[in-house]
């Protein structure tokens, strides 16, 4: 009882916790939106507004930097050694990174939706709201630099509240404009709203963090403050660009084929089903913004025997029990979905079985990514991914004629799988190749949001 108490009272533990409770509050609230909305539009309406949306999202995907994991880091380790002119430096370029690429990603969409929508998708009338979406790109890029500050300075309580309060309020422009009639575009424009909304809202809450921590003048430092850091910088931010890319790439171009390739109808059932799979790894999310930042302060202090016990303490504690649990919810889905989303969606079923059983294996080891970026090594990280989702891609193209969503299911969820299951077993042996030579590229020093920090949930 006494060892249950001290985990429970860890801070990390404690981080965790506030963390999945949000997560699942907030994915609440997104089934709620998801129940609403399919019922509301069924599975051809439904469908559009998805394809709508996953057009800017795609976009943005190609040409945002995805700054919030190399921010976090670089500001954790000038926090921890009191670099504030460099701190306030990297403020200032993550949200200049994030806007330049958000308006670029505006202008991509507003100049070629008319064609994708068009002659890709056969959705006419879909290229108007394309752009409205794609409209709130510039406030929601507030919302990646302002968690990664948040993050550095501890603020996970005020993360946590921002991400629930932010999807309530879609929910309810969700439920306002749905009623007033404006029916599928009623959810994209509510979908929009909320995007903006949270960017707008994680920016003031960092820039309050800011100012009570004595950053009061952040906005007005150079830029060039970080400069001595570019080479390595730029290394660590292009690679991260790939790896997440290619995440998103994973999720967005499935949705597209399906869409092109089958119809509406189709790509709803992606997407409703990538909503209930992206429920089941948000406590893998969690734990990996959390211990991430740790691994990287253990393993560049040196304390790297301890960095391996402490993914297999993680992996046995968390990762196995949250795995079991959705495997365990798998031969429930054939009841469960038409209960709760209407019978028009039965269809699901076997697809959604099939994913959930990568989303299970991603859960289990979700101290993959972490290790990898934590020992400097997302290079081969992304490589290792980025074939991934080649051949996953690859095969659901092939699959996706005669096998529509259940094939295209079929290869996310199995190559999920597969992928973690390799990369599980190469983490001894890259550890010790690794550990051997140095590790080649070293982390900033002190990169952790807790140097000193023991003990793990």
């Amino acid at each position: 009882m006494r060892r249950a108490t001290r985990v429970i009272r860890n801070p990390v533990a404690v981080d965790v916790g506030l963390l999945s409770i949000a997560q699942y509050l907030s994915a609440g609230f997104g089934f709620i939106i998801a129940i609403v909305a399919a019922r509301a539009l069924g599975p051809r309406n439904y469908g559009f507004a998805a394809l709508v949306m996953s057009y800017p999202m795609l976009v943005w995907s190609l040409v945002g930097v995805k700054s919030m994991t190399v921010t976090l880091r670089y500001l954790s380790g000038y926090l921890a050694t009191d670099r504030r002119e460099e701190f306030q430096g990297m403020c200032v370029l993550g949200y200049g990174l994030d806007a330049a690429t958000a308006i670029a990603a505006l202008m991509v969409v507003a100049g070629t939706s008319w064609w994708v929508s068009q002659r890709l998708l056969d959705l006419p009338g879909a290229a108007l709201w394309t752009v409205v979406f794609a409209a709130s790109f510039p406030f929601a890029s507030l919302g990646g630099t302002s968690w990664a500050i948040l993050a550095s300075l501890r603020r996970f309580r005020w993360l946590a509240i921002l991400q629930v309060g932010t999807r309530a309020m879609t929910l309810l422009f969700v439920l306002v404009l749905l009623h007033s009639g404006l029916g599928r575009v009623g959810l994209v424009l509510a979908s929009g709203a909320g995007e903006a909304l949270g960017g707008a809202l994680m920016f003031l809450a960092a820039n309050h963090a800011l100012k009570r921590e004595g950053f009061g003048a952040w906005r007005t430092t150079r830029r060039d403050t970080v400069w001595p850091i570019k080479p390595e910088f730029k290394s660590f931010f292009g690679w991260n660009y790939l790896a997440v890319t290619f995440g998103t790439l994973v999720l967005n171009v499935p949705l597209l084929l399906l869409g092109g390739l089958r119809g509406p109808t189709e790509a709803a059932y992606f997407r409703l089903a990538t909503s209930v799979t992206t429920v089941g790894s948000y406590v893998e999310t969690s734990l990996g913004r959390v211990t991430y930042p740790i691994l990287s302060a253990r393993w560049a202090t040196g304390d790297r025997e301890e960095v391996m016990a402490t993914l297999k303490r993680w992996t046995i504690r968390a990762g196995l029990p949250t795995g079991l649990t959705l495997l365990a919810a798998i031969p429930l889905v054939p009841i469960l979905v038409p209960l709760v989303f209407g019978t028009e969606f039965k269809e699901i079923s076997t697809g959604l079985q099939l994913m959930l059983i990568g989303t299970a294996a991603s859960a289990v080891f979700f101290a993959l990514s972490p290790f990898y970026y934590a020992a400097g090594q997302v290079r081969f990280w992304t490589k290792a991914y980025a074939i991934y989702a080649v051949v996953v891609l690859g095969v659901a193209w092939a699959l996706v004629g005669s096998w529509g969503f259940v094939g295209v299911a079929a290869s996310l969820g199995l190559g999920n799988l597969l992928f973690n299951i390799v990369m599980a077993g190469l983490m001894r042996p890259m550890w010790r190749r690794w550990n051997d030579v140095g590790s080649g590229p070293e982390p900033p020093p002190a990169a952790g949001l807790v140097p000193t920090e023991s003990g793990v949930p």
